[in-house]
């Protein structure tokens, strides 16, 4: 479990691909060395185990559904990432629940500047745009992002200074495609309302009493 606050950045050393799985090897910029065997880290959002180690660097292993799901079929010899390690029970909720499992890759549309701050358009899947509601959060590349505006099959967020200072998103450009993930809350919560409403019929209404 993540919050999608981005702890630092990471320098891809190595990309050793086998077909559609991937070893990736990542140097954290930031003071992230004190790794264990088999623990968690979020890489772009992704949630991936650390299968090696060294003072310097890590290695995750990407599985095929994993690679058809996230963006790391687009990464590139010292390309940047973002870091996130899990969520500690006794740590601050600074952005929200994350799970670290990867929605969909999606097209950023459009990058407008606002002063200082940068206003993100995406294109997202019919499926996940159900998901999206006013205000709510979303993950992208692994980033903790507010919607500030949605319709049908396209929502915008706003990348403030501090954002765009300590992440990969200062890079992002018009056709950059990132890892989404949907708030698990928000989908939770439409799945329910679903499932109640399926619940409610003429005959639910008969059987006690309202009818």
């Amino acid at each position: 479990m993540y919050t999608g606050i981005i702890q630092g950045l990471g320098i891809v050393l190595g990309i050793k691909r086998l077909r559609t799985q991937l070893i990736l090897r990542v140097k954290p910029v930031c003071k992230i060395n004190d790794f264990q065997l088999g623990e968690s880290i979020a890489v772009n959002g992704c949630c991936l185990t650390i299968t090696k180690f060294s003072e310097l660097w890590f290695e995750t292993y990407i599985s095929p559904e994993t690679y058809s799901r996230a963006n790391f079929k687009n990464l590139k010899i010292q390309a940047h990432v973002n870091l996130e390690r899990p969520l500690k029970l006794n740590d601050w909720v600074g952005g929200h629940i994350v799970t670290g499992h990867i929605d969909e890759v999606v097209s950023i549309k459009e990058i407008q500047s606002i002063g200082a701050s940068k206003m993100v358009a995406l294109t997202i899947s019919k499926i996940n745009s159900e998901y999206l509601i006013d205000k709510g959060s979303l993950t992208l590349d692994g980033i903790s992002l507010t919607i500030t505006s949605y319709d049908k099959q396209h929502c915008k967020v706003c990348l403030i200074p501090e954002t765009l200072s300590r992440t990969t998103a200062v890079n992002w450009r018009a056709g950059y495609m990132v890892n989404l993930e949907i708030d698990a809350l928000a989908k939770s919560a439409n799945t329910n309302s679903k499932h109640n409403q399926n619940l409610i019929s003429r005959s639910f209404l008969l059987k006690h009493g309202y009818l």
